[in-house]
């Protein structure tokens, strides 16, 4: 059975709740607040990583990422979203410019195959 780490939490479920409503377009943040909604849920007994993260959808490190940061710095630092959800790109802005016109000149000719085809399909309907 997966160990059980008790954490105290500060805030109130009616203040997670309420935090919740605001927060909830940001959806990494609405997420570490649902877990520590089951964690104050769960403050009693208390609730094992892997069995939160079951619950959540969630990688248990995440759980444990995310209980250590409420733990360090609290509810603020919970809240704080620092990371982006992209590598940076390898590519300069003219490399960009580039392959955006490579793309572009790619798209124009599949729709010029595509209408070509079309137009000799319906030539061929007409015998």
């Amino acid at each position: 059975m997966p160990s059980v780490k008790k954490i105290i939490i500060k805030e109130t479920e009616k203040e997670i709740r309420k935090l919740l409503k605001v927060k909830v377009s940001n959806s990494f943040i609405g997420q570490r607040l649902r877990v520590l909604l089951i964690l104050i849920q769960n403050e009693e007994i208390g609730i094992s990583k892997e069995e939160l993260a079951k619950l959540v959808g969630l990688d248990p490190n995440s759980i444990q990422n995310w209980r250590k940061l409420y733990s360090n710095t609290g509810i603020e630092g919970l809240m704080k979203h620092k990371k982006t959800a992209f590598k940076p790109s390898v590519f300069n802005a003219i490399e960009h410019q580039k392959l955006q016109t490579k793309r572009n000149v790619l798209i124009m000719d599949f729709k010029t195959m595509l209408s070509l085809k079309l137009g000799l399909k319906k030539k061929l309907t007409k015998f």
